[in-house]
């Protein structure tokens, strides 16, 4: 995990930070695969694409159904997105 540190103790707190970088660089990298899969389904230009996460509680229930519908797609993608590519991004960027 290339735990930063200089004692052993140090390095033991610094696990969960290293499991939250790679972890939020893994969900990027789902993301922009899935818009990419969109973007090239659709036709359309997705670089400036502008996120809206629904409020209200009817809507964002129906979102949460949307996001279960998805699931196998969603599955797809991540199969497709390297594991270990995730984690060699993050220790590259060092």
């Amino acid at each position: 995990m290339n735990a930063r540190g200089d004692t052993v103790i140090a390095r033991l707190q610094d696990v969960s930070n290293r499991v939250h970088e790679i972890t939020s660089h893994g969900v990027r990298q789902g993301a922009a695969t899935a818009i990419a899969v969109v973007q090239t389904m659709s036709g359309s230009d997705y670089r400036q694409f502008k996120p809206v996460f629904p409020q209200d509680v009817e809507e964002r229930e129906e979102f949460a159904e949307l996001i279960d519908d998805l699931s196998v797609v969603a599955s797809a993608i991540a199969e497709d997105v390297s594991i270990n590519a995730v984690i060699g991004n993050v220790f590259a960027d060092e």
